[in-house]
């Protein structure tokens, strides 16, 4: 038998339609936390996160349209090879298009930009495996750097160099919700 208390009212993020209660003595609210940008100019204007499943959903939305935009004709090498380059900024533990996109492919590039280590939190081997897996990939680059500022078309690393791109992925960690 459930004693007496106040009774909370929830409502699902993902499925609004979906509510249910909870009977409580005693309610702890837990605020999260958000990703921690680190004082980067320019991540939370033009830099996706990857925390939630709306984030996962803003990036894969942001790949399709690049891939999308590199198809007009009025695009060069340049402009394809930028829009189909994808940032990702930190090692963390965090589709495939090729079918529908056989000839942009080639032009895709997917830089890892770790500060530090890759899955720095985890052990020495599983780290190793980690950057081994990375290193294999042909369309795939791991640079040890941190990143200065994200732009609208590119990011600017510690050493001074700039990789233009189409989409940046946060993944750094995690700062207090203010």
């Amino acid at each position: 038998m459930v004693s007496a208390g106040e009774i909370l009212t929830c409502q699902s993020a993902v499925d609004y339609s979906s509510r249910y209660d909870l009977i409580y003595d005693k309610l702890v609210i837990g605020v999260g936390a958000i990703s921690s940008t680190f004082g980067v100019p320019g991540v939370s204007e033009h830099a996706f996160f990857l925390k939630e499943v709306a984030d996962a959903r803003a990036i894969r939305n942001c790949i399709l349209s690049n891939f999308e935009l590199a198809l007009h004709p009025n695009m060069t090498e340049q402009d394809k090879r930028r829009l189909l380059h994808i940032v990702i900024v930190g090692g963390g533990p965090t589709g495939d298009v090729s079918r529908l996109y056989k000839e942009e492919q080639k032009l895709v590039l997917v830089s890892l930009i770790e500060g530090r280590k890759v899955l720095g939190a985890f052990n020495q081997k599983l780290q190793q495996y980690a950057v081994k897996k990375i290193k294999a990939r042909k369309q795939m680059e791991l640079l040890q750097a941190n990143i200065n500022k994200v732009e609208a078309d590119g990011v600017t690393l510690s050493d001074g160099r700039f990789l233009p791109c189409g989409l940046v992925v946060w993944s750094t960690g995690l700062a207090p919700r203010i």
